[in-house]
């Protein structure tokens, strides 16, 4: 795993902050570390079902952009280290190659599947896993058989969303629960 720098041209940053944005009345956990580390440890597969990597803006970049809004170092040592497990969407052909058309193009064509897996660290000054912790998020979507590339697009940006802000409720509640000391 290497740690991320987070690299997008101007066009794609403000799809990248509306997709990592946390909710609007949460404000950043101020963290008990020096640093934070953010480490890309999800490698997608680059094939069906997987369209995770057809995306413009990576659901593993949008994960990156959540951790380092999220989580703010104000200590004077140690590390907080989130590290990204999982950040795949799948997409599932819901008619199958008899299904024929229908007349009305109403009815549910594709289905999109994402999870979101980090596992959260502080790292003591001497090296030491202190506290961990893991937060894991699912979300599903679908799209008729008329939906447009754009149509379907914009539903993967909504259940990208859904899946940070599930994320991010699965993390608060995770760290809360077992790295009070590093919060």
């Amino acid at each position: 795993a290497s740690v991320v720098a987070l690299a997008a041209c101007s066009s794609d940053e403000a799809v990248m902050t509306s997709l990592s944005q946390p909710a609007a009345s949460s404000s950043a956990y101020q963290v008990r570390a020096a640093q934070l580390e953010v480490l890309d440890g999800y490698e997608a597969p680059g094939r069906s079902p997987n369209i995770d990597h057809l995306q413009a803006i990576q659901p593993e970049n949008a994960l990156v952009a959540w951790a380092k809004r999220r989580f703010k170092p104000n200590g004077s040592a140690g590390i907080m280290r989130v590290i990204i497990l999982d950040a795949s969407v799948t997409r599932r052909d819901l008619l199958g190659p008899d299904a024929g058309s229908s007349w009305f193009r109403d009815r549910a064509a594709e289905e999109f599947n994402g999870r979101a897996e980090v596992r959260l660290e502080y790292v003591h000054p001497d090296g030491r896993t202190k506290d961990w912790a893991t937060a894991i998020a699912t979300a599903r979507r679908s799209v008729n058989e008329s939906a447009d590339a754009g149509e379907r697009q914009a539903v993967i940006d909504d259940l990208v969303r859904e899946l940070l802000r599930k994320l991010d409720r699965e993390a608060h509640a995770a760290s809360r629960k077992f790295m009070p000391s590093a919060l």
